[in-house]
């Protein structure tokens, strides 16, 4: 009895000092640190024709960072108002916590290099290093081709300044846990565009 009972506690122990360590490791060291890429994209038409494309029509990224018009079929954003953010994440759409979509604008954006915006998308990094959470889910954009975050970026900077400033976000413990977990570099899928089928799978 008092080996089964030695058993239990040595168990036990094992078992605490275990998920000890998980929360020191995903509360206090991640996210990961990483490298910010030397960057300076130039602002092609080509590119900035490919990256608005991209941020309206296939990934969404002003309907999340603009108001939107929910008067309208598709709710699309209200004119005057792309990359200002202001949406409201919480628990009324399930969220546990509060989320805002910052402002993607050149009046926020402005101070940040062409670099840093390149770890937010593909890794979900701020600038000041913490973690997105996924909601935006940049443990999908981490495949983008290079050249279409680039192009990306290259229409952010095109966008006109808004004046407009969220509070911060608040997010639950859980919410933190699966943001720092999901934070990993860029694996860029940069696939042969004269290859159809692997331009399609892309």
């Amino acid at each position: 009895m008092k080996t089964v009972i030695g058993v239990i506690a040595s168990l036990t122990v094992i078992a605490a000092i275990g998920i000890g360590g998980l929360y020191v490791y995903y509360f206090f060291v991640l996210p990961p640190d990483l490298p910010v890429p030397n960057l300076a994209i130039e602002r092609t038409p080509e590119r900035v024709a490919r990256g608005e494309y991209l941020a309206t029509a296939v990934f969404g990224c002003m309907y999340c960072h603009s108001e939107r018009d929910w008067s309208l079929f598709g709710a699309p954003p209200k004119p005057g108002t792309l990359g200002k953010g202001g949406e409201v994440f919480d628990e009324k759409v399930g969220v546990s916590g509060v989320l805002v979509a910052p402002n993607i604008t050149p009046y926020h954006l402005g101070d940040w290099s062409d670099g840093q915006i390149y770890r937010a998308i593909v890794s979900g990094l701020h600038k000041d290093g913490y973690a997105f959470f996924p909601i935006m889910p940049f443990d999908v954009y981490l495949h983008l081709a290079t050249e279409d975050v680039y192009s990306i970026i290259a229409y952010l900077r095109t966008l006109a300044p808004i004046e407009s400033d969220h509070g911060g976000r608040r997010m639950s413990r859980l919410m933190t846990f699966i943001a720092h977990s999901r934070v990993l570099p860029a694996d860029p899928w940069d696939v042969d565009a004269t290859d159809p089928v692997a331009r399609g799978e892309y």
